[in-house]
């Protein structure tokens, strides 16, 4: 198990993991939440305590819908945009 702050190789998480583990994600489930930064969250992105942000929580499955990684990450309100393009037909 890897656990704590990763490095990434500069890789998505999905191209990480079958690169270095030979995992093949084949979906990952994505949660947005607004929260409020902990003290430590604070600290590493240069904000105040209790400052607005967005919690990611991502969980990556392989192709035998096993849970291979869950990825957690805190962003700053006013850097996070989230974006999403529908298609109807």
């Amino acid at each position: 198990p890897v656990s704590g702050v990763v490095d990434f190789e500069g890789l998505p998480a999905y191209a990480w993991l079958r690169k270095r583990f030979d995992i093949r994600t084949t979906t990952i489930s994505q949660d947005i939440s607004a929260v409020a930064l902990t003290p430590a969250e604070a600290e590493a992105l240069s904000e105040r305590p209790g400052a607005p942000s967005l919690r990611i929580v991502r969980r990556y499955f392989d192709g035998d819908r096993k849970l291979v990684m869950i990825g957690v990450t805190v962003h700053s309100s006013e850097d996070f945009v989230f974006n999403s393009r529908l298609r109807v037909e």
